[in-house]
């Protein structure tokens, strides 16, 4: 440290910067997860406290020989589009 308190003001303007952009990548990270564990489908999102997945949170389910995509709209599943398997 130089001791100068225009250039710590400075740096520690650049840390308070970089601890905001990090801080935003974190909760990215930790709001958002795959659940594997209900079986039926893949959820991307997390279950609110009371236990329900809300809205914006998105599924994909298997329909035949197909995947489903589904977002929850309204507290409805609404089809977003399938992917139909390949010849």
């Amino acid at each position: 440290m130089s001791g100068n308190p225009a250039q710590l003001a400075e740096y520690l303007l650049e840390l308070v910067s970089a601890l905001q952009e990090l801080l935003e990548k974190m909760t990215i990270v930790v709001n958002y997860g795959i659940d594997v564990v209900d079986g039926a489908a893949v959820y991307i999102g997390l279950k609110n406290s009371a236990g329900e997945y809300p809205d914006g949170t998105w599924r994909i389910t298997k329909d035949g020989d197909n995947c489903v995509r589904e977002v929850k709209i309204s507290g409805t599943w609404t089809n977003a589009g399938t992917w139909e398997r390949p010849i």
